[in-house]
């Protein structure tokens, strides 16, 4: 059960640190797009092929399925995010959070271009001020990346990551480096994500929230955040998350 505090400016959290896959969005997109793994797996949406996995790849497959697939219920984006009530609670607490003066961004084992361009077409990519994840053929690249190499798509070449972008070794660590780099304190900044492990590693830098059915932040989350943000929520010594 939450408890509240006084306001102040120190208590609030002036940083969140969000990852993507099922945690913004409800099911693995990455994933999803690249067609692993090839078990049954309840957070892989059934697309059908070709597959991709290069950063390019999956954005121009991206952007077909978006225009092409789970058209009776709204596009590809919109299940992947869990549908249009979903989608406005997502955006809504992003703007809460912007709102209280917060800074926002995306941390991934992704691939920049896909999450950016998703988060574009959800009309949720200005609220972020950066995305760092992978970039180019990370994860190899498959005959669909091949066949696309050459398109040019200037709309969907702006959404590629950059090099800094892909410049960082673990989540804890960028943690610590962007908490440095603003002068802001642990308390101050928060990392939301799905995986145990990474939360983990975070603790010892920072808050925590972990989304612990890896299948996106609940309503009761995205509330909790929006409180993390105005400083009703206490420090550490009562990490965020919801038990």
């Amino acid at each position: 059960m939450l408890q509240k505090s006084g306001s102040k400016v120190s208590d609030r959290v002036r940083l969140f640190l969000f990852d993507f896959d099922q945690t913004l969005s409800v099911v693995h997109v990455f994933k999803s797009l690249a067609g692993w793994p090839k078990q049954q797996d309840t957070s892989i949406l059934p697309i059908p092929k070709p597959y991709a996995s290069s950063e390019w790849g999956q954005v121009v497959r991206l952007d077909q399925l978006n225009k092409e697939s789970f058209l009776e219920d709204g596009g590809f984006l919109s299940v992947a995010f869990g549908g249009p009530e979903r989608i406005r609670q997502v955006r809504d607490m992003l703007e809460a959070l912007k709102s209280q003066g917060s800074e926002i961004v995306i941390c991934t084992k992704g691939l920049v271009g896909p999450v950016r361009l998703a988060l574009d077409r959800l009309e949720m990519l200005p609220f972020f001020s950066q995305i760092y994840g992978h970039i180019g053929e990370t994860y190899g690249a498959m005959p669909f990346d091949k066949e696309v190499a050459q398109e040019q798509k200037p709309e969907l070449q702006a959404m590629l990551g950059e090099r800094w972008q892909a410049q960082w070794s673990s989540k804890d660590q960028l943690a610590s480096n962007l908490m440095r780099q603003r002068g802001l304190t642990a308390d101050q900044v928060i990392l939301v994500e799905d995986d145990p492990q990474e939360v983990r590693k975070a603790k010892a830098v920072c808050r925590t929230l972990l989304v612990k059915e890896a299948r996106g932040l609940t309503p009761s989350q995205l509330e909790q955040l929006i409180r993390c943000s105005k400083g009703e929520v206490p420090g550490r010594g009562s990490v965020c998350s919801i038990l």
